[in-house]
């Protein structure tokens, strides 16, 4: 069952972190953060929401890794919907399970503002069910679930 409390606090407390010490050129910060956050919650839900809770957090930490490593776009949203990189967001579908999707938020809310950078460093994974070709250059970290996730080779 979602704890829409616990999701609440949790944004409330967040908004009151960053409220404290506001000033005009921090609103800009607030809001982008806000919007990551999103667009990873929405990344995970439409990713991996039939997946457990370590797949749903290895799906996180591709896309914030991604932002972090220098080869893609810095915000989370520019990487979500980088082209062809998501399936999903050629679709656009919506998000109907809104139970489940609140859940997902609080677990995109708590990857992005407790990252790990000790992670194994995945950037890439496809579902198990196909072989994409661009698979075969890149290093191979594990299998969660139903995808087979990839580093780049040193």
């Amino acid at each position: 069952m979602v704890n829409t409390v616990r999701t609440g606090k949790c944004i409330a407390a967040f908004l009151a972190l960053s409220v404290s010490s506001i000033n005009l050129s921090h609103a800009d910060d607030i809001q982008r953060n806000l919007e990551d956050v999103k667009c990873l919650a929405q990344n995970i839900y439409h990713e991996a929401r039939d997946q457990s809770v370590v797949g749903q957090i290895a799906v996180a930490e591709v896309t914030i890794n991604r932002a972090k490593s220098g080869k893609f776009p810095t915000r989370i949203c520019d990487v979500v919907f980088d082209k062809y990189q998501f399936s999903w967001t050629i679709y656009k579908p919506r998000i109907h399970e809104k139970e489940a999707y609140q859940e997902i938020f609080q677990l995109a809310l708590d990857m992005y503002f407790q990252y790990n950078p000790e992670n194994d460093g995945s950037v890439y994974y496809h579902a198990q069910s196909v072989n994409p070709d661009w698979s075969r250059k890149l290093k191979k970290t594990k299998i969660v679930g139903k995808h087979i996730f990839y580093k780049f080779k040193e």
